[in-house]
């Protein structure tokens, strides 16, 4: 595996910190009102079953107020894009260790550099929509997972992340097969931030100064 660069916009106001990594959610109680990926909408997180249908299957009742979906320890193939919702989205794993959503090899879609797609979308579901909510994805956040481009993917981006205000991404690794993958995370919808980004990184991180996609204004 090999890291994946940042797209980034020219405008954007992030937060890097360096931190103790908190605790991850192994478990959540059985009163909880957060969505399981595996009980409540049907993944088998084996690392061989496809998970794309039930995942693109979920419809939050209300799009805007999507809630927390809870992945646990597993990995999770999937062939497509999973877009949840657009805004207070959470996507909570088991550790960035445990729980690992997985874009197949050669996945349809993601064949071309110039086209960049993402594997997950929070937010908006097209990347540097010029219709984008123009700044009203609130409370948008990803935790304690991870997600794998595999290989002939050159257009995927893992993890395409829009919010504003009390967000953010935090103990999160987004990693690519060799020659795969192009970009880690993507910031170009109008407009990211304010917003966290804490403990992002690849196991194998190498240094990477970013993608540019577009010029967020």
């Amino acid at each position: 595996m090999v890291n994946i660069p940042c797209i980034r916009p020219t405008l954007l106001a992030l937060a890097l910190l360096l931190g103790t990594q908190a605790k991850a959610m192994e478990s959540i109680p059985a009163d909880s009102d957060w969505i399981n990926a595996v009980t409540d909408l049907g993944c088998v997180p084996d690392g061989k079953t496809d998970c794309t249908a039930a995942l693109q299957a979920f419809a939050p009742a209300n799009k805007h107020d999507v809630g927390t979906i809870y992945f646990p320890a597993g990995r999770y193939p999937i062939h497509d894009r999973f877009h949840p919702g657009n805004k207070r989205v959470v996507l909570q794993g088991a550790g960035r260790e445990r729980s690992v959503i997985i874009l197949a090899p050669n996945s349809p879609g993601y064949s071309k550099a110039d086209k960049p797609r993402a594997v997950v979308a929070i937010g908006q579901e097209e990347m540097a929509n010029p219709k984008s909510n123009m700044g009203q994805a609130f409370r948008n956040s990803v935790y304690d997972l991870s997600i794998e481009v595999g290989a002939g993917n050159p257009g995927a981006v893992a993890l395409d992340y829009h919010n504003n205000n009390q967000g953010s991404v935090e103990r999160v690794s987004l990693v690519a097969a060799k020659d795969s993958g192009k970009a880690g995370l993507g910031l170009v919808s109008n407009w990211p931030g304010p917003t966290l980004i804490h403990d992002v990184s690849s196991p194998d991180s190498n240094s990477a100064s970013g993608v540019p996609l577009a010029n967020i204004q």
